[in-house]
């Protein structure tokens, strides 16, 4: 049976700067003027989640940072953007609102399918089986929304984006669940060559 206080939640993600969370933030605000209904992360603790790994030992932080080396070495840094909204999983039943990315997409696909098969060998994490989609998660949704009011939203949210941003690291969080939502701790980071 395993102590709770020898594992941590934690996931593997990408903080964007500040420029890109007041867009993101900006973009929050018309999602609450349009009355959406849920609960939305903070703008400072928004992140692009590349792996979510749920309770892990703490005795594997060593073992999950040169999964995290092996995923980055073969990457350089390059650029993305982020802005536009999108729902999970459809406009008649969304249960996440999210911002999306572009740019250089094709390089953060790569880099998590890395990630995944380095994780998976080296601790059995399991891997994704749905195609990886990039996203900032905006809010969580509470109510079933009208489908015309989010598809309206997602139409007038096409023309947000931010300016490109530099993905030079990933990140290590422990996420502690309180009551007043989430708190994300960074634990440790791993540069991209």
């Amino acid at each position: 049976m395993n102590d709770k206080s020898d594992h941590i939640r934690a996931f593997i993600a990408i903080s964007p700067p500040g420029h890109v969370k007041t867009v993101l933030k900006d973009l929050q605000a018309m999602l609450k003027k349009a009355g959406v209904q849920g609960v939305y992360p903070r703008p400072e603790t928004l992140h692009l989640t590349l792996k979510f790994l749920g309770d892990v030992p703490v005795n594997s932080m060593g073992l999950i940072e040169g999964c995290m080396e092996t995923a980055a070495r073969d990457f350089s840094s390059f650029t993305l953007t982020a802005g536009s909204i999108g729902v999970f999983p459809t406009v008649k039943n969304a249960r996440v609102i999210w911002g999306g990315t572009g740019g250089r997409t094709d390089l953060l696909e790569q880099l998590f399918l890395r990630l995944d098969d380095a994780l998976s060998s080296a601790l059995g994490v399991q891997k994704e089986t749905r195609r990886f989609k990039s996203h900032l998660t905006l809010a969580r949704v509470k109510q079933r929304m009208n489908p015309k009011i989010l598809a309206q939203l997602i139409q007038d949210g096409r023309s947000v984006r931010s300016e490109s941003f530099e993905v030079n690291k990933l990140s290590l969080y422990q996420s502690r669940l309180t009551r007043s939502g989430a708190v994300h701790t960074e634990l440790f980071t791993v540069n991209l060559k």
